[in-house]
């Protein structure tokens, strides 16, 4: 398979078509370890399978479900924001709860850091 044969199956995956995973590195990773027939880099990757090949056309239709990833981590879900006024200031303190629970856990490796 020629360069160019690959770039057309991993450009709809860059173009945002097809949903990727982290884990799909896993088997694109294996795909260089172990190069795929011709044939093979055609087959379209089971929905059934939680990683697939970057190098092999992944289906359109995939969903979160089928990559295995938990509903609450899912980036298709349609997420509501926050319009509600009153709902303004629970939700700021909220986030600088975090942000502050983050730096006091993070502030004794800081000089660690380059």
């Amino acid at each position: 398979m020629e360069f160019t044969d690959i770039y057309r199956i991993v450009l709809p995956i860059t173009c945002c078509i097809t949903l990727t995973t982290p884990f799909d590195i896993h088997s694109t990773l294996m795909d260089i370890l172990h190069w795929p027939s011709v044939e093979e880099q055609k087959t379209v990757g089971q929905l059934s399978k939680r990683s697939l090949s970057l190098f092999r056309p992944i289906p359109s239709n995939r969903t979160c479900r089928h990559a295995g990833i938990e509903p609450h981590w899912c980036t298709c879900l349609n997420w509501e924001l926050v319009t509600d006024p009153a709902q303004l200031p629970l939700s700021t303190m909220l986030v600088q709860t975090v942000i502050d629970v983050f730096n006091n856990e993070t502030e004794p490796e800081r000089t660690s850091c380059a």
